[in-house]
């Protein structure tokens, strides 16, 4: 499922409409959401990080996918972070 907007509980729209992953705006991300997903068994994938402070910082939360206008940078700060 696909969002950019806020939902009360955007976990629960994605496993309503049988989603098994939730594609969400950089800005809607937040260390809740990433654990809830995980336990859940849905992706969490998040668009369009494209500064290397949003990039860090979804890599750190542990998010399963960036979709990036960058994807140099992403790499770049994946190596540093070594992941």
């Amino acid at each position: 499922m696909l969002t950019g907007r806020r939902f009360a509980n955007p976990l629960a729209a994605a496993k309503a409409a049988g989603a098994d992953a939730l594609h969400i705006k950089t800005t809607l991300l937040h260390l809740k959401l990433v654990k809830a997903c995980h336990k859940e068994g849905i992706k969490l994938r998040v668009y369009t990080p494209n500064r290397k402070r949003r990039l860090v910082h979804c890599m750190l939360l542990g998010c399963d996918g960036l979709i990036t206008d960058y994807p140099d940078k992403a790499v770049a700060c994946r190596k540093i972070l070594k992941l």
